[in-house]
């Protein structure tokens, strides 16, 4: 614009040299836009296990929002509390541990079997049969109070599981919850960069008419020129950022979404 301006007398060749340094200014700011996103792209990678040397391969953007998009706080939380696999082994941990209890107990009273046996004698003079059936009753030893020592000790050992349990409940809880508002937070920046995307392309439209009717400076027209590569560059950045959001949710509610080309 301003070389045809000063072309025709119109602009100052001032003015035109200002609008190369604008433009290369403009130009070294859609680098660094363009590999923030990239990185931003790069972390998404990383988060969900996949192959960054294939970082060129994969396009994430266009996304369908609607993929994006997630259940309740307090849905989330159910899922998180069923899905994740610490908590799982927290769970069978407990189990086992009852069980020892159980074990141990056993050991204070008598047990008691019931056994019963068929002889049958085919080689005698004539055929014998001959069947036996009981019950054994077996009194444990009395060995002092090791074994109140030894059942005090084992629950003990599930008070310590139980706590583990809980404290695991509590963390998973807090991390779903502050991945749930890192997500909405991603969601919302999204959306406001899309607004400001659409705001200054409408400023670029009305200021690049201003400049041809010579009622505006080049230095506007390149100021808004590069706030456009910038809005630009921060729709895609806040794209990757709601995706990385996304992941990380669905991680910390035990689920481990599937890449598809």
């Amino acid at each position: 614009f301003a070389k045809k301006r000063y072309e025709v007398g119109l602009s100052p060749y001032a003015d035109v040299l200002d609008a190369e340094a604008k433009v290369k200014e403009a130009e070294f700011k859609v680098t660094n836009y363009k590999y923030t996103a990239e990185i931003a792209k790069a972390n998404v990678f990383t988060l969900i296990n996949y192959d960054i040397a294939k970082i060129d391969e994969f396009e994430f953007l266009p996304v369908e929002e609607e993929k994006l998009e997630v259940k309740e706080l307090a849905d989330c939380i159910k899922i998180g509390l069923i899905k994740r696999p610490e908590l799982k082994a927290k769970e069978k941990e407990i189990l086992a541990q009852k069980e020892k209890i159980k074990s141990v107990k056993g050991e204070f009273y008598p047990s008691v079997d019931i056994f019963s046996s068929y002889y049958k004698y085919e080689n005698l003079p004539e055929t014998d049969e001959e069947f036996i059936a009981g019950i054994r009753i077996t009194f444990p030893i009395f060995l002092g109070f090791s074994r109140f020592a030894k059942l005090g000790k084992e629950r003990a050992f599930l008070e310590q599981k139980n706590f583990e349990k809980i404290s695991t409940e509590l963390n998973i809880k807090q991390e779903i919850f502050t991945n749930y508002k890192n997500w909405q937070t991603a969601k919302e920046n999204y959306e406001t960069a899309l607004a400001w995307l659409k705001s200054v392309e409408e400023d670029y439209r009305i200021i690049r008419k201003k400049y041809e009717n010579g009622l505006a400076s080049i230095v506007d027209v390149t100021t808004v020129l590069a706030k456009l590569s910038q809005a630009r560059a921060q729709v895609a950045v806040s794209k990757y950022n709601w995706i990385y959001a996304y992941y990380s949710l669905q991680k910390s509610l035990g689920l481990i979404p599937e890449i598809e080309k």
